[in-house]
């Protein structure tokens, strides 16, 4: 059997200790100054006999605990494995470096805090929080700070499309027997991810232009809709095609709740729909090699979000944004069309308002 050092480590001291962390498998372990030499020379495969001169004076019994130790906590991977695929399309495909991949992994499939711990233990925190540290200001004035400070008169949110930006609320309560008719999803999907035209851009070729920025044009946003309650359409996940305007059915049986996907956020369940946001990421890292390019990206889940929430209350309904994702509940759901430059980064839920009828009020 033959091992390798993981290309997705990164070292750290704490406490003394040098700690060895895994990003991809979200694993690691403090290593001895031993273990870290031999670690370190492991950049090509390495035979198991190949550990009896690295630990000479340990048992064959230490050394098998040692290689157990090293492969279970994903500090070195064993050839054929499943972490072997893993690490080699890291290895092969990743453009970005490890800083950018430290940070895209280790928040990816995290678990959050439940509804219930939110009231019974998030809220008191904060709670706490504010006592001895006060919240930072949340908006700063120019009065008393500049000396030549220039008011002009607000724009009439009545008019235009001010108006219905003025409508613009993330709500938490959907009306469950309110549907969405399928006009009114595909005029939302749309506005954020609909083609208006293309350009042809040598040597790349044909360049989709759309109503949302994208960095370099590269469009690296594909939206899959969880149809919970849509006129005339059946319970499942589809793909939105922009370049059609169209919708495949991905998936329709055994479906988990879109709040189980979601950050275990139970509110989501009510939503007539549920778009999640899936970053190609090869489109754009194709591109721009540069890990600047990573937070390109990520903003242009924003841009469609807002766009896709503009629309749906023009329309009179509502969009709610959420970043809480649990990639491979999603994945799966999809039939496996999430893979390592796959990552669902952003998801918005649509539908009607439950309660709080005087929301635009508020």
């Amino acid at each position: 059997m033959r091992y390798r050092r993981a290309s997705s480590i990164v070292l750290r001291i704490v406490n003394n200790e040098i700690q060895c962390y895994n990003f991809i498998q979200k694993k690691g372990k403090s290593l001895s100054i031993e273990e870290l030499n031999f670690v370190k020379e492991m950049n090509n495969w390495v035979e198991e006999i190949d550990f009896l001169s690295a630990f000479k004076e340990l048992s064959l019994e230490r050394i098998a605990g040692k290689i157990f130790a090293l492969t279970e906590f994903g500090i070195i991977i064993k050839e054929h494995s499943p972490a072997e695929v893993d690490d080699s399309s890291y290895k092969e495909n990743w453009k970005w470096g490890d800083s950018a991949g430290l940070y895209h992994f280790s928040i990816k499939n995290n678990k959050f805090i439940s509804e219930r711990q939110q009231e019974e233990s998030f809220a008191r925190s904060l709670v706490e929080k504010a006592k001895k540290t006060p919240s930072p200001a949340v908006f700063n004035e120019n009065q008393n700070k500049y000396q030549t400070v220039l008011n002009y008169e607000k724009p009439d949110f009545d008019k235009g499309i001010f108006k219905v930006m003025k409508r613009r609320r993330t709500i938490r309560s959907f009306n469950p027997t309110g549907p969405l008719t399928q006009s009114e999803l595909m005029q939302s999907l749309f506005a954020g991810l609909g083609i208006v035209s293309f350009r042809n851009v040598d040597p790349i070729g044909l360049l989709p232009l759309k109503m949302t920025p994208s960095g370099g044009a590269r469009n690296p946003y594909d939206a899959y809709i969880y149809c919970l309650n849509v006129t005339g359409l059946e319970k499942g996940i589809y793909h939105y095609s922009p370049t059609e305007h169209s919708l495949g059915l991905v998936n329709k049986e055994n479906l988990p709740t879109p709040g189980d996907m979601l950050g275990s956020q139970p509110w989501i369940n009510n939503a007539s729909a549920v778009i999640f946001l899936v970053a190609n990421i090869n489109r754009t890292m194709w591109k721009y090699e540069h890990h600047g390019a990573y937070r390109v990206m990520l903003i242009e889940a924003g841009h469609i979000a807002q766009n896709i929430i503009l629309a749906a209350n023009a329309l009179g309904f509502y969009g709610s944004p959420t970043a809480a994702t649990y990639d491979n509940i999603i994945g799966d759901t999809i039939n496996g069309e999430l893979g390592l430059l796959h990552s669902c980064v952003y998801a918005v839920a649509l539908g009607h308002l439950g309660e709080n009828k005087n929301l635009y009020e508020q």
